[in-house]
């Protein structure tokens, strides 16, 4: 479980490292992605401190559940924003599922 938290830190280190030269390159509109990336990680990690303390005999159940409570969420913000068809929410609610998608996979490899 320490190399999840590992991956975890180690993609936050690197989306904030990404997300600085992209302002310093003046590309702010792509920044703010990959800020939108790195505060999932967060996420991912606040989950998994939460679920180590309420549930750690039933850790990988238990996390999986609230992270894909979390998918369920963010899939149905997503399907709203489409029918809206407000394309900058759909774009922010898309990377917002996909960066989720890779850290439930990411987790299902290592624990």
């Amino acid at each position: 479980m320490e190399n999840f938290l590992e991956y975890i830190d180690q993609s936050v280190l690197s989306l904030q490292q990404e997300e600085k030269e992209l302002i310093a390159g003046d590309r702010k509109d792509e920044a703010n992605f990959v800020r939108i990336r790195s505060n999932v990680y967060g996420i991912a990690k606040a989950y998994y401190g939460a679920v180590q303390k309420a549930a750690p005999e039933e850790f990988k159940d238990e996390y999986t559940r609230r992270i894909t409570k979390l998918l369920g969420t963010w899939q149905d913000a997503y399907d709203k924003a489409k029918a809206h068809e407000d394309v900058e929410k759909t774009v922010v609610e898309e990377v917002k599922l996909q960066t989720l998608k890779e850290i439930l996979k990411q987790f299902a490899e290592v624990v």
